[in-house]
């Protein structure tokens, strides 16, 4: 017990050391916990805003990208591009899943005609093969072509490690897990300057697309929301818990 109870009316408040100590570690955790899902949700509705507001403009030529210097203004920036796809590699972003079953997202090299720099064009989903050692057949896209699609960047977190190629007629495919464009920009034989960092994901109506899917955000900002309730509600649940097993009747013979 503490030293000095308190006192209040017919009650009094003693707690232990150790309730006191648990309680003082918990309930911040769970505070910081919630204001963190607020944080998601408020940043999961600015993404979901800009996404529909820059879905409403313009789309903007390649060669004009390089005017633009705030690397913010160019997320979810429509454009278009004419050049060729660098078939020679084909990139599989592994363990993508679209209607229950286990895929790839197609990642294709791609050089504009208007400049020297190299992006990777996420061409949609396909299924991954019964035998996971088995490459997918894709058809290369040869020749001139124009493209229409919107911008988007990878999570700084995404890492990649212990890359190998897998050779198949005159092809290679990199089976990955997440996206490091240093190490891509080595594996494709590439300065890292001339390797734009952003993925270019394709319009819908595409005739370059396997089966697309539209950028998602993850849990909603609903959701978040959700988590934050739950997180704050437990804070409080423990602060109440703390105060009722520290807590009884003064007797009153004592007065």
């Amino acid at each position: 017990m503490i030293s000095f109870p308190i006192r209040v009316g017919r009650w009094v408040f003693a707690p232990g050391l150790a309730s006191t100590l648990i309680t003082l570690l918990i309930i911040p955790l769970f505070v910081h916990l919630g204001f963190w899902q607020l944080s998601r949700a408020q940043e999961k509705k600015m993404l979901t805003e800009l996404l529909n507001r820059q879905m409403n403009e313009k789309q903007t030529p390649y060669e004009d990208l390089k005017f633009i210097t705030n690397k913010n203004s160019l997320l979810y920036r429509r454009v278009q591009v004419t050049g060729e796809f660098l078939n020679e590699y084909a990139i599989l972003l592994d363990n993508k899943i679209h209607q229950g079953r286990v895929g790839y997202y197609v990642l294709t090299p791609f050089k504009p005609f208007s400049s020297h720099q190299v992006f990777l064009v996420n061409r949609g989903w396909i299924p991954a093969t019964e035998n996971r050692n088995t490459s997918p057949t894709l058809k290369p896209v040869l020749g001139k072509v124009s493209l229409n699609g919107i911008l988007d960047f990878p999570s700084r977190q995404f890492q990649l490690k212990n890359l190998k190629p897998e050779s198949t007629a005159n092809r290679h495919f990199i089976r990955i897990q997440q996206i490091n464009f240093t190490d891509l920009a080595e594996i494709l034989k590439i300065p890292l300057e001339s390797l734009s960092p952003f993925i270019f994901q394709l319009d819908l109506d595409s005739p370059y697309t396997f089966t697309h899917i539209p950028i998602r955000f993850g849990s909603s900002a609903t959701r978040h929301l959700g988590y934050m309730v739950q997180w704050f509600s437990m804070a409080l649940a423990v602060f109440i818990y703390f105060l009722m097993v520290n807590s009884r009747k003064w007797p009153k013979e004592i007065g």
